[in-house]
């Protein structure tokens, strides 16, 4: 939502909506924790990372801590979610640091490195290490919105899916592909053309020929439909994006719970993140399915193009650094180097466990959040 200068998102906010944040605002000192999303109740964000993750906080604080939805956007945006934490509109949320890049530079410079992700569960561990022990910027940036963040998890490996075959890197010259922030970066040094626009808006662009391909999660073939225009699929991972901040906190409700409190939020903060995290490969598992049986084709990679991906990330590498500088991010070639040696410590973690998310969880909550004060 734009306002105008001088007027908060609150004020500009139909009065109804002013009526419900103020009962939400009451409700803090109640115990009770209000969580805005943009995404529906039944997404699986929600069904498999959030309320499992409620429920589980509800249930080992007595029933003293417990959480009240506002799912599909009815109360934030994707844009607004962050301020209307630190106004205190609502008391937790979703936020997506992508959407804000000025006001958390910190987050999007991790975020930008994406194209470094291998696994999405290493890119969550990685990225909540940095963001929580390693980055007192990104702590800072949180602290400058009035809130706190427990953590960020990433979505699925992103891979191309377009309307014709693909036989090799030649054929993707010149093709429109919707890639957000620097993946267009990536997608530019294939000789394709990017195109930014809100995912929302893919089948339609896929449809009437404003794209040739999207690079994105593989379960957006199911959740946008997009399956009715892909035909081909290159299953080779280009990185992912781990910006979502799962749980963000109003930091007076934050202050407000009691030490014992906060510990639990935080001890079950892995359980959260990976669950979100999954919540994605659980999709893509269920869309990869349902996409065979549409004659959709898949291939396992592009001669070539595993090799034209390793060159073009330090393109990619450089740039974001560079976005990070301008933003006001200190010595962002220093932090970047950091954030990549936490990827390598922890794709060694999740390959030791074997996909045993319980072991995960465990390094997660010895290595992050015992180190944590609460």
């Amino acid at each position: 939502m734009t306002t105008a200068p001088g007027v908060s998102t609150r004020q500009a906010l139909p009065g109804a909506l002013v009526a419900a944040g103020l009962l939400i605002s009451s409700a803090v000192a109640a115990g009770e924790l209000s969580y805005g999303s943009i995404s529906p109740p039944t997404h699986a964000l929600i069904t498999e990372g959030f309320q499992p993750y409620a429920d589980k906080v509800k249930q080992e604080t007595g029933g003293k801590v417990s959480f009240q939805l506002f799912s599909g956007g009815s109360v934030v945006s994707a844009k607004t979610v962050l301020s209307s934490i630190g106004d205190g509109l609502v008391s937790s949320g979703y936020v997506v640091d992508a959407y804000i890049p000025q006001v958390l530079p910190n987050s999007n410079l991790s975020s930008d490195l994406g194209v470094y992700n291998n696994n999405a569960l290493s890119a969550t561990a990685a990225a909540t290490e940095y963001q929580l022990l390693n980055c007192p910027g990104c702590l800072k940036d949180m602290d400058k919105a009035g809130a706190v963040t427990l953590g960020v998890h990433s979505l699925a490996p992103y891979v191309l899916m377009c309307k014709t075959e693909v036989k090799n890197l030649a054929d993707l010259k010149g093709k429109k592909v919707k890639t957000a922030g620097l993946w267009g970066r990536l997608t530019a040094e294939f000789g394709m053309t990017p195109v930014n626009l809100p995912v929302t808006d893919i089948y339609e662009a896929l449809e009437r020929g404003t794209l040739d391909c999207v690079l994105g999660p593989e379960g957006w073939l199911k959740s946008y439909n997009i399956w009715d225009s892909v035909r081909f699929v290159i299953e080779e991972p280009l990185g992912t994006w781990a910006g979502g901040h799962g749980m963000a906190v109003n930091k007076a409700a934050w202050t407000a719970l009691t030490p014992d409190q906060r510990a639990v939020m935080l001890a079950n903060a892995p359980a959260l993140l990976t669950g979100m995290t999954l919540a994605y490969d659980h999709e893509a598992a269920i869309a990869r399915a349902e996409a065979k049986k549409r004659d959709i084709t898949y291939v396992p990679t592009l001669p070539g193009l595993d090799a034209a991906f390793q060159q073009a990330r330090e393109g990619v590498r450089a740039e974001a650094v560079k976005k990070a500088a301008s933003r006001g991010v200190q010595d962002p070639e220093t932090a970047a180097k950091t954030y990549r040696a936490l990827l390598g410590k922890w794709e060694k973690i999740v390959a030791d466990a074997k996909g045993d998310r319980t072991k995960i969880e465990a390094a997660m909550k010895a290595e992050i959040y015992d180190k944590l004060p609460n």
